[in-house]
């Protein structure tokens, strides 16, 4: 995502991929300006081995990794002092993307892996274990990271090639831990292999999250099939499969066996939850309850009006974040909302395109039941307008941890959106606030991509005349109807 920030306004574009910035390495620091200097030279790194505390291999190897450094990292990597090596932990310190500005999704916005860190990676560890050098390293762990279709493929390809036809006791293996993005049936083919030869690979793969798109229900199923009772997979995404009740009740036999999901995401599905105690209803109800690890529930774009209690209220634990937009939430369901077991558990709730114009005081009282709790809160596109903004602001302001308000699309003027952050600028931890530069707001981007004319200025001066909250940043999504 593109953003253009200038005393605290900001625009954005969306953008789908996100990179290593490596113009924007942090250097504040004598031991950064040595590390980046030590894995510039692969002879070097290889002789501050023998006199570096093994503290320092994290620090070395984050620089030799954001600078594409692959001759060091050949002398990283079989010194490495500890079982695990999380790559993210390693890199997100050196990682620019919007989400790290502003939490425009929750648990969904992932850095997609560079292919240069499968190819080294994999590589040098395949010629340690295939010389059975001594390793500590046993878990390579990329689940920060989502693995797309290419690199899946590739990653797959290289566990099936090593398979030890012959096998013994004690082998050494790694396993690698990863977030797979699947969208076509050649990389269903090959994972579904890598998954069943790899207990006598050297290297085995771990499905930290598993992201199906646009696949058929049979391919799905043999996944979920595959992966069913495996303790190491926490997230499915099930997204763009079109779905519909029946399928997702024949896929609940797999789902509810995987004991350690904290996240599922039903999404963009056909999912169509007409008649109350309907059977469809039912199952996926007792489905929700059986899983006694789940804190991140999304059913977005599916139609389950007057059905969430149904859905929610046998799930034993909070959830800390629901995702309902495009539901046709129904009065009954925010009522439901403020008096539920999740109400002081959410710490992110997403109502976004729904029509809230009529349900103001409903969604009022829940914002008011989890004030304690809730930091995140997204409406946009809900057919709110100036004259709902006076008492949303003043709710607002009664939130103890709220840090993101999402109001894009909303239909606000330009004196209406004055009013609503100079009421808002009380509300001590909010952080970031959204809109849409609508025409009607009368807003025009120039030829850099940011905000023409005097709103900037004008907003940066209610941020400046704020004296509880001085990190209050405002953002206008940029929409084609601006230009």
């Amino acid at each position: 995502m593109l953003v253009h920030h200038v005393e605290g306004v900001c625009t954005y574009t969306y953008d789908q991929d996100l990179y290593i910035n490596t113009s924007n390495i942090r250097s504040n620091s004598l031991l950064d300006l040595c590390c980046q200097y030590v894995v510039q030279h692969a002879s070097l790194t290889l002789q501050a081995l023998d006199y570096l505390p093994s503290h320092l291999y994290r620090t070395l190897t984050g620089f030799a990794v954001v600078g594409h450094r692959d001759r060091a990292l050949n002398f990283l990597l079989p010194n490495w002092p500890d079982q695990k090596m999380s790559v993210f932990d390693l890199v997100h310190d050196h990682y620019t993307s919007f989400s790290t500005v502003v939490p425009c999704t929750w648990a969904e916005e992932k850095y997609y892996l560079p292919n240069f860190i499968i190819t080294t990676f994999v590589h040098k560890l395949l010629h340690c274990l295939e010389r059975e050098l001594p390793l500590t390293l046993q878990l390579l762990d990329l689940s920060g990271f989502n693995i797309d279709d290419p690199k899946l493929l590739k990653l797959c390809e290289y566990v099936i090639g090593n398979q030890n036809f012959t096998p013994r006791k004690n082998i050494q293996s790694v396993a690698i831990r990863l977030n797979a993005v699947l969208t076509r049936a050649d990389t269903f083919k090959k994972l579904g292999e890598a998954l069943a030869k790899c207990m006598n690979c050297r290297l085995k793969i771990q499905i930290n999250r598993l992201d199906i798109r646009s696949m058929p229900y049979i391919v799905i199923k043999r996944l979920l099939e595959l992966l069913s009772g495996r303790e190491y997979i926490h997230e499915i995404t099930l997204r763009y499969n079109h779905l519909m009740v029946r399928g997702v009740v024949a896929l609940s036999p797999f789902l509810r066996i995987m004991t350690r999901l904290t996240h599922l995401d039903l999404s963009c599905n056909n999912i169509r939850l007409q008649d109350h105690f309907n059977f469809g209803t039912q199952i996926l109800g007792e489905l929700f309850a059986q899983l006694s690890c789940l804190k991140e529930l999304n059913m977005s774009n599916n139609w389950i009006k007057g059905n969430l209690h149904l859905l929610l209220s046998r799930i034993s634990q909070p959830l800390e974040s629901l995702c309902i937009s495009g539901c046709g939430i129904s009065i009954g369901d925010l009522n439901y909302l403020s008096k539920c077991i999740h109400t002081t558990g959410l710490i992110h709730l997403d109502l976004s395109e729904n029509n809230l114009s009529d349900k103001l005081q409903p969604m009022l009282e829940f914002l008011s039941a989890a004030r304690k709790n809730l930091k995140h809160f997204e409406v946009q596109n809900s057919r709110l307008s100036s004259h709902h903004m006076e008492d949303l602001g003043r709710m607002v302001c009664q939130m103890e941890k709220l840090e993101y308000l999402n109001l894009c699309s909303t239909v606000i003027c330009e004196s209406d959106m004055f009013k609503l952050l100079r009421t808002i600028c009380n509300a001590a931890n909010l952080k970031h606030i959204c809109f849409t530069s609508h025409i009607e707001m009368g807003l025009s981007i120039d030829s850099t991509g940011f905000i023409a004319g005097d709103i900037p200025k004008q907003i940066h001066t209610i941020l400046l005349q704020n004296r509880r909250n001085t990190g209050l940043k405002v953002y206008f999504k940029i929409t084609p109807d601006t230009y």
